[in-house]
């Protein structure tokens, strides 16, 4: 955003050069003005204020994998089953998301707080990446994120939608709401 508040500033100035002093100054306060209301704009502030979560899915590890900026993990052939959730670049709680990995069986669990956090690395867990911070629940836009555990293939899902698994089955586990998201 602020490379192109620079190059706007400085077209207009090159632009300008036969122009009175107080003309210059007043486009460029319209040019401000134009680019804060973009940012303002819902789609616009989408871009800067979120990550984007992607679910992967391999069928030869049965697992799911969550992450905006590192890759799965591994040559297991992961699909990309698209956008899983959003969460905020801005702190909204005292401690963010983070995706946990176990190196023996691939397992990859989110953490939502501190107790969390000291109990999968006490597991053996690795932090794998920050994914952000949760939204806070009720307010708009927002959804609950839902997680689930199949201990036959040492697995953790997580999923906006209730309707893919509902309260289990298949030998999920349904373990309830974990956080929110957008």
């Amino acid at each position: 955003m602020k490379k192109l508040f620079f190059a706007s500033v400085c077209a207009l100035t090159l632009l300008s050069c036969g122009r009175e002093e107080s003309e210059i100054q007043a486009e460029n306060q319209k040019t401000i003005a134009s680019l804060q209301s973009k940012k303002e704009d819902s789609s616009l502030k989408d871009i800067f204020d979120q990550n984007y979560i992607y679910r992967y899915y391999s069928n030869s590890l049965m697992k799911h994998y969550y992450g905006s900026q590192t890759g799965p993990i591994g040559q297991y052939n992961w699909s990309n089953e698209g956008l899983a959730f959003k969460t905020s670049k801005a702190p909204t709680t005292l401690y963010g998301l983070a995706l946990y990995v176990n190196p023996n069986n691939l397992d990859m669990v989110i953490a939502v707080s501190i107790h969390d956090r000291t109990y999968l690395e006490a597991s053996g867990y690795v932090l794998r990446e920050e994914l952000g911070w949760p939204a806070q629940p009720g307010a708009p836009g927002t959804f609950p994120v839902y997680r689930y555990y199949r201990s036959s293939k040492n697995g953790h899902f997580y999923t906006k939608n209730l309707a893919e698994l509902g309260t289990g089955g298949n030998g999920w586990t349904y373990e309830g709401i974990t956080f929110h998201s957008y």
